[in-house]
């Protein structure tokens, strides 16, 4: 097979600007919704404190422990950890081992990571299928908690799903750029970047 006729991954040119700017223009819509659904989330941590704080007062200081606080502060952490991951892998935050991969150059760090997305996207896809199944089922059925409390189950159900779904879309975003540097062997500009 002669050189000239294999089949390589075209590098658009600033002639080809229309398809790579919708592109560039939905990532960069992805990335900034992570970003301020992380730093929004990130405010129920306060609110966490204040509900755990509260209910150690109530208890060891007054001896009248709250029905109510344990379940709102295990509602407000679990809103925080599923809202706040995509934030904390649109920046890289995740914990993984780079012993060997960190001596690569980035374009073979790319190449190898390209191998590990098709066991994300598979644990993904299973575990957003299963979570929007599990949330609208809650959500039809109006769940609560079969405490005395008895809150509604189905907002923190729900918000598990759409952090999942943020997530698996960041991760789409995070394999794209990883294909474009092993293929392109340069880093994708987003519309920010290349302005």
């Amino acid at each position: 097979m002669d050189a000239e006729k294999e089949v390589r991954m075209k590098v658009p040119t600033s002639k080809d600007k229309s398809g790579m700017k919708v592109i560039k223009w939905l990532m960069d819509g992805i990335e900034l919704i992570n970003e301020w659904t992380g730093r929004i989330s990130s405010f129920l941590i306060p609110s966490l404190m204040v509900v755990v704080t509260y209910e150690v007062l109530m208890r060891y200081l007054f001896n009248r422990p709250t029905i109510w606080s344990l379940e709102i502060s295990q509602f407000l952490f679990a809103g925080f950890v599923a809202l706040g991951g995509a934030y904390t892998f649109l920046h890289h935050g995740h914990v993984h081992v780079e012993i060997l991969v960190s001596r690569l150059s980035e374009r073979g760090q790319a190449i190898i990571r390209l191998f590990s997305w098709p066991l994300f996207f598979l644990f993904m896809i299973f575990f957003l299928i299963k979570m929007w199944e599990m949330s609208l089922e809650s959500l039809f059925a109006r769940e609560h908690s079969s405490s005395l409390f008895d809150p509604p189950v189905y907002p923190m159900k729900i918000s598990i799903a759409v952090g999942v779904t943020l997530m698996l879309l960041q991760g789409i975003m995070h394999f794209f750029r990883d294909l474009w540097l092993a293929f392109a062997g340069k880093r994708f500009e987003s519309v920010k970047e290349s302005q």
